[in-house]
């Protein structure tokens, strides 16, 4: 977690423009209220953007890694992806355009030795992305992914 990342961004782009809020992405209803108290802290009841970039990732060979890590990369990389973008719709809904940005990886087009189910989590982003993109087109929200090398404390 970059709280103090966060809150860097949040003051460059200045009050009432960004709000930053740090959460466990694999509980749905700590989801659920940070979603919440974000759309609250604005003087409407929308979002103009969800950017998708919580990850976690251990190098290693597969059978090196506890089953235990496995779950918990499949839970934070993609299940906490599916409950942002489930408790944020009804705001993006609301925005009448908006976006949903997920940071995926080059893991999520080529397997990888030592990143086997990080990268099985990145192309379930992708996937999820283009999805959604088209399902989404109804409700004005564009849905994309940055797939490359991004600039990170994971890496």
């Amino acid at each position: 977690m970059q709280a103090d990342g966060l809150r860097s961004v949040a003051s460059e782009l200045g009050v009432g423009r960004c709000v930053s809020v740090s959460l466990d992405v694999t509980n749905a209803d700590a989801v659920k209220k940070a979603i919440e108290s974000v759309v609250a802290a604005g003087d409407t009841e929308q979002l103009d953007a969800l950017v998708l970039c919580a990850g976690i990732c251990r190098e290693a060979l597969f059978d090196e890694v506890a089953l235990p890590v496995h779950a918990a990369t499949i839970d934070v990389n993609f299940k906490g992806a599916v409950h942002c973008i489930y408790s944020a719709l009804p705001a993006l809904q609301r925005a009448g355009t908006s976006h949903i940005v997920s940071i995926a990886s080059t893991t999520a087009h080529y397997g990888l030795p030592e990143y086997p189910v990080y990268g099985a989590t990145k192309a379930a982003i992708r996937a999820l992305t283009e999805a959604l993109n088209l399902e989404f087109e109804r409700f004005g929200i564009q849905v994309r992914h940055n797939v490359g090398f991004t600039a990170s404390l994971l890496f």
